[in-house]
């Protein structure tokens, strides 16, 4: 059975991301632009996914390979130890699942589960990021202060797709994401981060396949829950 907690999570995350875009688009319109702050950050680390469960009963330990990306947005202060920003970040994230079940179901209601072997899975979360900022370490050369704690979190549009096997299939869907790290100014302009990640989504994979004669239309119902390590570098102007 799928969860229903989903749902809630991305209602409530919904509703407290509405005061800080509010309160971002205001500050840009009332804001000097000497507080205001572009950015351009990219991205790799390690995904680290948990044990996900695979629908009709079935689960599976994935393996996480390898997750990169990039986001460009734009800060303002609202005072001068908290800056809030609005940005767009997409990413690719490759993992495994090294024994793939479906559960599907003949014509005549007979049911059956398959195990497809090792296969890949790999999504690309796009999401609108609201992330609050709380600089420190201020001089007169590193006006947005040299470190700078963040954190924020927004709704994913993820594309997915499974492939290997009997198995090649996509699915598009709506995700969660929560991000949250330090950021080290080397120069005013350039320096370096470690950053948190949670990504969340459920997607949905259908196939069509022939045994022993019968068309069964398998499914598998995805629980992704992937957490992240990941470091990168940004420029600030």
């Amino acid at each position: 059975m799928r969860s229903t907690r989903f749902s809630w999570t991305l209602e409530a995350v919904s509703t407290a991301l509405c005061l800080p875009a509010v309160l971002l688009a205001a500050s840009i319109l009332t804001v000097p632009a000497a507080r205001a702050e572009w950015a351009i950050d990219a991205y790799l680390g390690a995904p680290f996914p948990d044990s996900q469960d695979l629908g009709g009963g079935n689960e599976s330990e994935f393996d996480g390979n390898v997750t990169g990306g990039a986001r460009f947005g734009y800060f303002v202060s609202l005072v001068r130890h908290l800056d809030v920003g609005a940005f767009v970040d997409i990413s690719g994230v490759f993992q495994d699942i090294p024994h793939f079940r479906r559960t599907g179901t003949a014509p005549g209601g007979q049911t059956v589960t398959i195990d497809s072997g090792d296969i890949d899975f790999n999504f690309v979360p796009i999401t609108p990021l609201v992330l609050a900022r709380v600089p420190f370490a201020y001089n007169d050369t590193f006006t947005h202060g040299r470190y700078q704690l963040y954190g924020g979190a927004g709704p994913s549009f993820v594309w997915s797709e499974v492939n290997g096997g009997t198995v090649d299939d996509q699915s598009f869907d709506f995700g969660l994401d929560v991000r949250a790290g330090l950021n080290f100014l080397i120069f005013p302009s350039w320096g370096f981060f470690a950053e948190y990640r949670f990504t969340y989504f459920e997607p949905d994979f259908n196939d069509d396949t022939s045994l022993q004669g019968l068309r069964f239309d398998f499914k598998a119902d995805v629980d992704s829950q992937t957490h992240y390590i990941m470091f990168g570098s940004g420029l600030r102007f």
